[in-house]
């Protein structure tokens, strides 16, 4: 499902990838959709 969040919004991974913020936290957030 996480993936699917991805898909659907591309500009926010780029923006998250983008970050200098590692990687783990960007998975977090997208495994953790009520986090954001």
């Amino acid at each position: 499902m996480a993936a699917a969040s991805s898909f659907r919004s591309p500009a926010s991974s780029t923006f998250y990838y983008s970050t200098p913020t590692p990687p783990r936290q960007a998975v977090a957030g997208d495994l953790n959709p009520t986090r954001r």
